[in-house]
């Protein structure tokens, strides 16, 4: 009797223990208490393309990229910290692309990543010592430029064999890549590589010309091959901490502050259009790429947040960012 009356009693005990965790948060709306017993909202992530334009090392052209942002907030309150979490994905554009294949003969079909990095801003709605967040390229398995047969190129068969940075020497070879004649060679690196998508696809009516990719002077005549798309890198996720204004919106976006970029003060059509700095490979700014393609040709890639076309690029305006209200008591 006295264990069954116990029993009687946790089980009371237990279930009024759970009606009170039940108060920390709201599944219905995604909520949460604030000082007196106030409930905010938990915002939804958003991801949002915006767009960069970007200088690099290998041509004089402007390039304009899409990376996308994903921003997680905690609930965001006037006057309280919150925290969020940051990804995204940087993707590399097929025009892009395309005029880094004439920098190698014959083309290429895959190229050496050294890094990528993304930086995120926020404009405004935060205190304003509040610090950039850098997300880096997530960790890509690393390979051998030589495959098993020894045949590198855009037509080596594969496979790569895996290796480890760990038995890398200083002369620039790996001891896990052997594929020229068993020894380890400087030009049989250990890398980060990343394998493009192309198209072998060259015919009258194929995906090549439906792409504008052949006839004379193209990439099918020069190189027996075309790309067929994009080359999107994942970015590691990362989280920050923010303490809220009083009141307004929380506007995030990829960094214009610290990139070298300025404004073109002249007037006219064209003022207030960002002038880019050089990319210079030794020195990668906060939104860049760098990496090698083949024949150890130095590929650098550095960009700034803006709105515009491949000639006039302008301050992205506050209206095309990722933005949160700041909920008030």
């Amino acid at each position: 009797m006295f264990g069954f009356a116990w029993f009687l009693l946790l089980s009371v005990e237990l279930g009024m223990l759970a009606g009170c965790s039940d108060l920390g948060s709201d599944s219905s709306t995604g909520g949460t208490g604030g000082d007196g017993g106030e409930w905010f909202a938990d915002p939804p992530p958003i991801t949002l393309g915006l767009s960069l334009g970007c200088t690099n090392n290998l041509t004089s052209e402007l390039s304009i990229v899409t990376w996308d942002l994903t921003v997680d907030p905690g609930p965001i309150v006037r006057g309280q910290a919150f925290g969020a979490t940051f990804s995204g994905v940087a993707v590399f554009d097929e025009l892009l692309l395309d005029g880094a294949q004439g920098q190698v003969p014959g083309g290429y079909k895959r190229s050496i990543v050294l890094g990528v990095r993304a930086t995120v801003h926020a404009r405004s709605g935060v205190a304003p010592d509040a610090m950039d967040v850098v997300l880096t390229n997530e960790p890509i398995p690393r390979t051998c430029a030589y495959d098993r047969g020894g045949h590198t190129g855009p037509d080596a068969p594969g496979p790569f064999p895996g290796c480890s940075e760990a038995d890398d020497n200083p002369d620039g070879s790996n001891e896990g890549c052997t594929g020229l004649g068993g020894v380890p060679d400087p030009a049989n690196a250990c890398a980060q590589f990343v394998t493009l998508d192309t198209s072998n696809d060259c015919d009258p009516g194929g995906l090549c010309e439906d792409k504008g990719k052949t006839g004379p002077g193209s990439q099918c005549d020069l190189n027996g091959f075309c790309l067929a798309g994009p080359l999107p890198l994942q970015l590691e996720a990362a989280y920050e901490g923010y303490l809220a204004d009083e009141s307004g919106t929380v506007l995030f976006g990829w960094d214009d502050e610290s990139t070298g970029a300025e404004l073109d003060p002249s007037g006219g059509p064209d003022g207030g259009k960002w002038i880019l700095p050089p990319s210079v490979f030794d020195e990668p700014g906060p939104n860049s790429f760098r990496g090698f393609l083949p024949g150890n040709v130095p590929a650098a890639l550095d960009c700034t947040m803006g709105d515009g076309a491949t000639t006039v690029l302008r301050r992205t305006p506050d209206s095309q960012l990722i933005s949160f209200p700041i909920q008030t008591p």
